[in-house]
């Protein structure tokens, strides 16, 4: 850990990356926190005094579409050097420390430490946030019946739920995820309650033509 010094208990290990001739060397977890305002700070230092091509900083996080990183990032500094950027998840995310080498000999190549990774909670997300964090998690709950086994023996079904996400997912202002929200658990219990009719339907047509 950089900040805490050789000597220091907190000083547990790094990550280690090395990359050549443009390639991509990094690390990636995906992680589920509530939606709010988050602030992430790490450390990177490469250890070849040789270097001669850049190491772009590929450090990042992932959220739907959304992508946070820190503008013009590069781990090639050959002293510690401290990055962060700031990030709002509306859902499940991906965070990924690593980078991308230049097209050159090996010689010249940076290779990489990155520790000292913190992850910091600094406010709390807005209302339009925090209900597209919820419309996006029941948009998931309701899709996922599209993989029930015992709705995919009707197409229609598949079609219907399909649309019904889609149309829920359109939805921009507050007053419209609102809506949105409640239609989506409203229709959420419908789907759990056909269920149970659809296997005694099934376990019937399969006694009829036995």
């Amino acid at each position: 850990n950089p900040e805490a010094g050789e000597d220091n208990e907190e000083n547990k290990g790094a990550l280690f990356l090395r990359a050549g001739w443009g390639g991509k060397a990094s690390y990636k977890q995906t992680v589920k926190l509530p939606c709010a305002q988050y602030r992430v700070e790490y450390w990177s230092i490469n250890i070849n005094p040789n270097t001669t091509s850049e190491a772009t900083d590929l450090s990042k996080v992932t959220c739907r579409k959304d992508v946070f990183q820190e503008e013009g990032g590069s781990l090639s500094a050959t002293e510690w050097t401290k990055h962060e950027f700031e990030f709002t998840p509306t859902s499940e995310f991906t965070i990924e420390f690593g980078y991308q080498s230049a097209n050159a000999g090996s010689s010249g190549q940076a290779y990489v430490f990155i520790d000292g990774i913190k992850l910091y909670k600094i406010g709390e997300a807005d209302e339009e946030e925090l209900l597209q964090s919820d419309l996006l998690d029941m948009c998931e709950e309701v899709n996922a019946f599209m993989d029930n086994d015992t709705i995919a023996m009707f197409e229609g079904l598949i079609y219907e739920i399909g649309d019904y996400v889609m149309v829920a997912e359109g939805a921009s202002t507050v007053e419209e995820m609102t809506a949105a929200i409640a239609d989506l658990k409203v229709y959420k219990a419908k789907i759990e309650n056909l269920i149970p009719s659809i296997v005694e339907y099934s376990d019937l047509e399969s006694k009829a033509m036995r």
